[in-house]
């Protein structure tokens, strides 16, 4: 895989077509690979995140972005010292979350 950019309308296209496809229900799981000593997520391009949720929201998909609870946990709590891998003992959190949202998705269906 390569990143690449691509159009917001791009994006859409291809979450509708994957949708599509699979014709079960789609939420859409972002992953962080750096964030800030603060906790906050880097993405690139910057105003990815918030691309995502507004495409979401105007497209009737479900989005959980798990560096939102980086963000309200705190880095020195969820995050290991390079700033990219989830504390050991911070797992059970993301994974209820994540298990959360997948039934979330699954019942919107």
């Amino acid at each position: 895989a390569k990143p690449r950019p691509i159009s917001r309308e791009a994006m859409v296209a291809d979450l509708m077509e994957l949708r599509r496809l699979l014709g079960v229900p789609l939420g859409v799981l972002t992953h962080t690979q750096y964030y800030m000593p603060d906790g906050r997520a880097i993405a690139w391009p910057p105003r990815l995140h918030d691309d995502l949720r507004d495409i979401c929201q105007e497209n009737g998909l479900l989005l959980m972005n798990p560096s939102e609870l980086v963000e309200q946990h705190g880095a020195e709590i969820a995050l290991k010292d390079d700033l990219s891998h989830w504390h050991d003992d911070f797992m059970p959190v993301i994974g209820r979350a994540v298990h959360a949202f997948a039934k979330q998705v699954l019942s919107a269906g």
